[in-house]
C-alpha cells in the first residue's frame, strides 16, 4: 500500500484512485490507513472536495528502509534471522520481578496475527516487548517501525528495549505515552533501565 500511496507523488494520492489500485473496500482501505495514522506513517489532506493521503517524513523514511531491505533479501535469497540471544534478554528482563509471558501471540483489529519477543504486565496493564539489540542503521528501524504497527493495531502498549540510541528520535509523537523505549548499552543493564522507566 504504501508504494501505490507513494505513486501519488509529493502532493499524495486520491483516497478513490488509493482503493482501486489497492483493490480494497473502502471499510478495509480505511481500516489500513488507520492504523498506518496511528503509527506516524500517513496523513490525510483535503483539497477541495477530495481527500488526499501522503507519506510522513517517518512513512518516507519507513518506505526506503522497507525498500533497501527487499533489495538485500532479493540479492541473498534469505530472510534476515531474528537474534538468538532473546532467551538471554528475557532472562534480564526476569530480574525486575515483573508477570512475563514468552511466544505468545497477539491479534490486532486488522486481523493480523502478531508475535511480540515477550508480554509484561505492568500495573495492571499488558506490554507488548521487542528486544532490538545487536543492530543498526535501516535494519533495526524496520524493526521498530513493525512493532509500531503491532502496538498501534493490536491497541496495546509497548516496550522497545535496545541498544541503538537512535530508536527513540523515531517515535511517533503520538505514542510518547504508550510506547517506551528503554536504551541500555548491555543486556546486564536490562532490570535496571526498565524499572527506571516504568517508575518501578
Amino acid at each position: 500500500m504504501m508504494s501505490v500511496i507513494v505513486s501519488g507523488g509529493e502532493q499524495g494520492i486520491k483516497k478513490t484512485h488509493l482503493m482501486y489500485k489497492t483493490n480494497l473496500n473502502s471499510k478495509m482501505l480505511q481500516k489500513y490507513l488507520n492504523i498506518l495514522e496511528r503509527g506516524g506513517l500517513i496523513t490525510e489532506i483535503s483539497l477541495g472536495k477530495q481527500k488526499l493521503v501522503k507519506l510522513t517524513p517517518l512513512g518516507i523514511f519507513a518506505y526506503s528502509s522497507l525498500k533497501a531491505l527487499s533489495n538485500i533479501l532479493s540479492l541473498t535469497g534469505g530472510v534476515i534471522s531474528s537474534s538468538e540471544q532473546t532467551s538471554k534478554y528475557l532472562d534480564e528482563l526476569a530480574k525486575t520481578n515483573l508477570p512475563i509471558s514468552s511466544g505468545k501471540s497477539v491479534l490486532g483489529k486488522s486481523g493480523i496475527m502478531y508475535y511480540p519477543d515477550a508480554i509484561v504486565d505492568v500495573k495492571g496493564e499488558s506490554y507488548l516487548v521487542k528486544f532490538i539489540m545487536g543492530k543498526k542503521g535501516f535494519e533495526s528501524s524496520i524493526e521498530f517501525l513493525n512493532f509500531v504497527l503491532m502496538v498501534v493495531d493490536s491497541e496495546k502498549k509497548g516496550l522497545v528495549i535496545t541498544d541503538n540510541p537512535d530508536i527513540e528520535k523515531i517515535v511517533p509523537k503520538k505514542l510518547a505515552e504508550d510506547l517506551k523505549v528503554v536504551s541500555v548499552i548491555s543486556p546486564e543493564k536490562i532490570a535496571e533501565k526498565v524499572k527506571a522507566i516504568l517508575q518501578l
